[in-house]
């Protein structure tokens, strides 16, 4: 086993944890989303301050939380990614009390037997300072377990299926976590929130036996022993293994943020290993300093054929520059001395192929999720419409080399939304690839109400509200595919 770094903890879940859906509850304006469908392609649609981008900004928030030592579940600030405030101002304000719900549908398979199983997970937050765990739910398909826990992490109360448990022993929080502390006997201890740290050792986790194993437990044996039983599976078999798997999916979340710094003549050369583009762009030009020959040559190949240019680095001494050319030009032009769109596409475009198309090791997994806000800002419609293909083809090929790409799309583009059922209706994608989730907010209440919506085999949408961004239905879909 390797030697591990003081304050990390090691990953032994199998990297191939799929999350299937996902929600939050008092999140701002979010007061309920429930379970979300994660698909290949899932787009979030709706006015401004309808909650879409704090919904698509809870992944990065994730992310940020399991990679940082911290004393409580959740990092609501960070510098690189994104700034919630704090508990107290994340939270809905109509609450009295400060509260916030994460809700997460794992699936999870065994390679043993090639079974899958899924199992959902609700972790409630309180408190104002120190925000701590109030409130657990487990639930597989036939029982659901809800934990109640005080100010100091003790239980205080058990229902399964809705009856409540009286509780033989005393059971607390403890341990060590990255968001999800595992249900102890005895009093409560430290928690300890650990920095997520990547490893090439995976245990197998057989989640099929795991959930029966624990279902079995809670029908039988006397009280005592039933709930030893059922605390050392819950510790062993379902939340740690859960924490682990959870925290090395939100580990691997990549996130390009709505507003990207603008482009520089030049930049100072820093030998930093850079390996992801930064949400916001600033680090784009190391990146690409960063890259093999061949590296560079795949990235100006997915450019080109997507959006018709491609990019390339040119040192001067201690500095380099972005420099691009477009299709049928007959050189390279530094990054500032083309449209602005330029700089702001090709962060986008440079996170797209670096989490899916480029070649993984050891070191380097995929991502797990590319969280985009905004991809069409300062691009023409029709490469808007490109951008649905983009999106589609990376999807298609990401399937043919490993995990399958999953994209969440933040957007106002109707281009957009109407090109991904141009891409259905001609086949290029099916109807279960993408998910469309409308946000709206009541005026009466100033929460979101959050509904989903999709594509039919033709490329038409449906349950989409007459006029929600502007009318788009079957007709317009019809007269697009014609073309």
């Amino acid at each position: 086993m390797p030697r591990l770094l003081p304050g990390t903890f090691q990953a032994r879940y199998d990297p191939g944890v799929s999350l299937e859906a996902f929600g939050v509850k008092n999140l701002r304006c979010l007061t309920d989303t429930g379970l979300v469908p994660i698909r290949p392609i899932t787009v979030l649609v709706g006015r401004n301050s309808s909650g879409k981008s704090t919904f698509l900004r809870a992944f990065p928030l994730l992310r940020q939380s399991v990679e940082t030592p911290r004393n409580s579940p959740i990092l609501w600030y960070h510098e690189r990614f994104v700034d919630f405030g704090s508990l107290e101002i994340a939270a809905n304000e109509r609450l009295t009390e400060p509260s916030v719900t994460f809700e997460f549908r794992l699936k999870l398979a065994s390679k043993k037997t090639e079974a899958t199983g899924t199992i959902d997970i609700a972790v409630t937050l309180v408190g104002r300072d120190t925000p701590i765990i109030s409130a657990y739910e487990f639930r597989s398909e036939s029982m659901r377990w809800l934990w109640h826990l005080d100010d100091e992490g003790r239980v205080q109360g058990l229902a399964v299926n809705g009856k409540r448990v009286e509780l033989q022993e005393s059971l607390a929080l403890g341990g060590t976590a990255f968001l999800l502390p595992t249900i102890q006997l005895g009093k409560p201890t430290a928690i300890r929130y650990l920095a997520m740290h990547e490893s090439d050792d995976f245990e197998e986790f057989d989640s099929e036996n795991a959930i029966k194993s624990i279902e079995d437990v809670a029908r039988g044996g006397p009280p005592r022993v039933q709930m030893t039983n059922v605390v050392r599976h819950l510790e062993n078999m379902i939340i740690k293994l859960q924490d682990e798997a959870l925290a090395e999916y939100m580990h691997r979340v990549a996130y390009i943020a709505p507003l990207r710094v603008r482009a520089e003549r030049a930049y100072r050369i820093q030998n930093l290993a850079v390996d992801e583009v930064d949400p916001d762009g600033k680090n784009l030009a190391m990146f690409l300093y960063s890259l093999m020959p061949e590296e560079v040559e795949s990235l100006a190949a997915f450019t080109r054929e997507a959006l018709g240019f491609e990019a390339r680095i040119l040192r001067t001494g201690i500095h380099v520059e972005i420099q691009v050319k477009e299709q049928g030009a007959k050189r390279f032009v530094n990054l500032v001395d083309v449209g602005f769109g330029y700089s702001e596409v090709l962060p986008l475009m440079v996170a797209l192929w670096s989490s899916y198309r480029r070649p993984e090791n050891k070191k380097r997994r995929r991502a797990s999720l590319l969280a985009l806000e905004q991809p069409e800002l300062h691009l023409h419609p029709a490469h808007q419409a490109k951008l649905a293909r983009m999106l589609a083809e990376t999807v298609i090929e990401s399937r043919k080399t490993g995990p399958e790409a999953r994209i969440m799309v933040e957007t106002h583009s109707e281009t957009l939304i109407n090109g991904l059922g141009k891409l259905i209706y001609d086949g290029t994608l099916k109807p279960e690839d993408v998910q469309i989730v409308l946000f709206d907010l009541d005026e009466e209440t100033r929460e979101s109400v959050v509904k989903l919506a999709g594509y039919r085999e033709n490329g038409a949408l449906h349950d989409w509200p007459y006029g929600f961004l502007s009318p788009v239905g079957e007709r317009l879909v019809h007269e697009q595919a014609a073309e």
